[in-house]
């Protein structure tokens, strides 16, 4: 299957269809290891209409929905660059974030096709490197990540509500390519 990717922009249809494929895959990726009350308040309280919106009209950030050949949204792709990054120690960098896909599209290696495209958009944007942060048992997404040769370089604690869960910090430099 060839996906294809969608800027997405602020108005309110897509910023529902976001709000809601985002709660929809963080819990499926994460609901086995956090607590539900943990788990309910973090998708009540990260993924906001407001929220969301913030991060639609940021300037340093791009959202792009995925979508099959018939046109179904089955996943996105959130990219940062600057001070919209949720890390301050790799300004020149662009930071790959949120790469969720619907669960029932996992293992068909769409997870590919999406981080090649954040890479020739990373190119395009003319930065050195790239980063992102990978929960640190989220071992299928690690596998996929060091085949395109990002390595560990550092850590940080992410917020499920109020558990702390650790998430690796892996960078790639783009001159690898």
């Amino acid at each position: 299957m060839k996906i294809h990717p969608e800027l997405v922009t602020p108005t309110k249809d897509q910023m529902q269809v976001l709000q809601q494929l985002a709660r929809e895959t963080f819990k499926a990726t994460f609901n086995t290891n956090t607590p539900p009350a943990e788990m309910a308040a973090f998708l009540r309280d990260y993924y906001t209409e407001e929220m969301m919106r913030q991060e639609l009209t940021d300037p340093n950030t791009d959202t792009y929905f995925f979508k099959d050949e018939a046109g179904k949204v089955i996943g996105f792709l959130k990219l940062s660059w600057k001070d919209a990054q949720t890390e301050p120690d790799y300004p020149d960098a662009m930071e790959l974030q949120r790469i969720y896909l619907r669960t029932v599209y996992q293992g068909q290696h769409l997870g590919r096709q999406i981080i090649s495209f954040a890479l020739q958009e990373a190119k395009r944007s003319g930065v050195p490197r790239v980063w992102l942060g990978v929960w640190e048992n989220n071992f299928p997404a690690q596998k996929l990540y060091a085949r395109y040769g990002f390595k560990r370089v550092s850590q940080h604690t992410f917020m499920v509500g109020n558990d702390p869960q650790t998430d690796y910090i892996l960078m790639k430099e783009l001159e690898d390519n």
